[in-house]
C-alpha cells in the first residue's frame, strides 16, 4: 500500500512490523503510545527513527526518505495529513506562528475530527503494544491526543526532542525562506504548547546534539525516564546505520532578532536546555515567557512576516490564472483565488493596524516607567537629603555638647 504525501514529496509504504495486526481487534488499550515532540527541523525525525528501530511502531502508513530528509521523515503521513486538515479549518498551518483560538480543543464541531483520528489510530497501531507518533503540528495539537488517548486506554508518553533555536531557524531558513523572527516565533509556539498541555504525562526531553553524539546514552535514558521496552539487541545496528554521518548542520547559531522576541527565545532556551543537563522542570519558567508573549504575540513581526507570504503566494496564483482561462471553471476559480486574496489582504491591515496599536501602548508604558524612575529617584534624593540634613545636625548639637 503506498500513499502520496504531498507537503514533503515522498513516497509512503507499509511498516512490516505492524503488518500482522490487521486481524486484531480495533481497540489500543493497554498499549504504550510515544508522542514525540518538537519544532519542525529540531531532530524529531532522527529520534523517531531511532525509537522506531528499538521497536516502537509507527504505523503502516510511514513516510519514507524526501529532499528534506534523505534518510527519512519517519512520520504517520495519514496523521500528518488529517493534522494539516485540521489546522486549517482552525483557520491555521504549519507555519503559522499565531497561537491556536482558545479552548478551540474542546469545541463540539471538532467530534468529526476526534471521530477520524480515533479510527486512524485503530487502524494503524491495533496489535502494537508499544507505539509512537511523530509530527512537529502535534505541539499544537496535543490538547485534542490528551483526552482521546486516555479514553483508549493508552498510556501516553512524551519524549519533547530540542535543538538550539538559532539551529532550528538557519535549517527552516534554508529548507523554506522562513524569515528568522518567524522561525522564532514559531519555535516558541511549539515549545511553550508541547510543555505545558504534556505536563502530568510521563515525558522526557531528548537532545538532538546528545542524540548524534552518545545515542546509547540518550536513548538509554529516555528507556529508563519513561519505563519503555525498547528492544536494543535487535535495533541497534539500524540506529547507528541511520545516524552514521548525520551531521548538526546549524550548531547552535546566534538568535539575531530584536527585543523583546530575542529575550524570550534567550530564556525558554535556557529554562528547556537546563531541564536537560540538569533535570529542572522549565514549567514556571516557561509559564512566565508565555505570560509576557501572550499579549504581543497577535500582533508581531513574525506574524505580519507570515501574513505578507501569504499574500504573495495568492498574488502569484492570481497571475497564473491571468492567462486565457481553457473554460468557465478557470475563471470561478480565479475569483476564488482573488476573493481569498482580498480576505488575506483585510487580515494583514488589521494586523497592522493592531501591532500599531500595541507600538504605542509600549512606548506610553515605557514613558510611564520612564517618569515613575524620575519620580523614584527625586524622592530618594530628597530623602537622603532630609535624613543628611539632620545627621549633621545631631552631630552639631553633640559636638557643642562635648566641648
Amino acid at each position: 500500500m503506498v500513499y502520496n504525501a504531498a507537503p514533503h514529496g515522498e513516497e509512503v509504504s507499509e511498516d512490516p512490523r505492524t503488518a500482522a495486526a490487521n486481524d486484531a481487534p480495533a481497540s489500543l488499550a493497554g498499549s504504550t503510545a510515544v508522542l514525540v515532540l518538537g519544532m519542525h527541523r529540531s531532530g524529531t525525525s532522527a529520534a523517531s527513527g531511532a525509537l522506531q528501530c528499538l521497536g516502537v511502531s509507527l504505523g503502516r502508513t510511514v513516510s519514507s526518505a524526501g529532499p528534506s530528509n534523505p534518510k527519512g521523515y519517519f512520520e504517520n503521513t495519514r496523521v500528518m495529513l488529517l493534522h494539516e486538515e485540521l489546522l486549517a479549518s482552525l483557520g491555521a498551518g504549519w507555519d503559522d506562528p499565531r497561537p491556536l483560538p482558545q479552548g478551540w480543543a474542546g469545541e463540539s464541531r471538532l467530534a468529526p475530527w476526534r471521530d477520524r483520528l480515533t479510527a486512524i489510530l485503530n487502524e494503524e497501531f491495533t496489535g502494537a503494544p508499544l507505539w509512537g507518533v511523530k509530527d512537529p503540528r502535534l505541539c499544537r495539537l496535543l490538547p485534542l491526543w490528551v483526552p482521546l488517548l486516555a479514553r483508549a486506554g493508552v498510556k501516553t508518553t512524551a519524549v519533547l526532542v530540542l535543538r538550539h533555536p538559532g539551529a532550528v531557524a538557519a535549517s527552516n531558513g534554508r529548507r523554506t525562506g522562513m524569515p528568522r523572527e518567524q522561525a522564532f516565533e514559531l519555535w516558541l509556539e511549539h515549545v511553550l504548547e508541547a510543555e505545558r498541555h504534556s505536563r502530568g504525562l510521563p515525558r522526557t526531553p531528548l537532545s538532538y546534539r546528545a542524540l548524534l553524539e552518545n545515542w546509547r546514552g540518550e536513548l538509554g535514558r529516555v528507556e529508563r525516564d519513561l519505563e519503555l521496552p525498547l528492544a536494543w539487541e535487535a535495533g541497534e545496528q539500524g540506529v547507528e546505520a541511520l545516524l552514521a554521518r548525520e551531521l548538526d548542520h546549524h550548531p547552535a547559531e546566534g538568535v539575531g532578532v530584536a527585543e523583546p522576541l530575542v529575550g524570550w527565545v534567550r530564556r525558554a532556551w535556557q529554562a528547556v536546555d537546563r531541564w536537560h543537563r540538569e533535570g529542572v522542570d522549565p514549567g514556571s519558567a516557561l509559564d512566565e515567557v508565555a505570560q509576557e508573549r501572550a499579549r504581543w504575540a497577535p500582533a508581531a513581526l513574525p506574524v505580519a512576516q507570515y501574513l505578507e507570504r501569504r499574500a504573495e503566494g495568492w498574488r502569484r496564483r492570481c497571475e497564473e490564472l491571468q492567462a486565457p482561462p481553457p473554460a468557465a471553471a478557470a475563471t470561478a476559480r480565479q475569483v476564488e483565488v482573488e476573493q481569498r486574496l482580498a480576505g488575506v489582504a483585510t487580515e494583514l491591515d488589521r494586523t497592522r493596524a493592531e501591532l500599531g496599536r500595541v507600538r504605542a501602548e509600549l512606548e506610553a508604558e515605557r514613558a510611564h516607567r520612564r517618569g515613575a524612575e524620575e519620580e523614584l529617584q527625586r524622592l530618594v534624593n530628597t530623602t537622603w537629603m532630609r535624613l543628611a540634613s539632620r545627621y549633621w545636625r545631631i552631630m552639631a548639637r553633640l559636638r557643642r555638647k562635648g566641648s
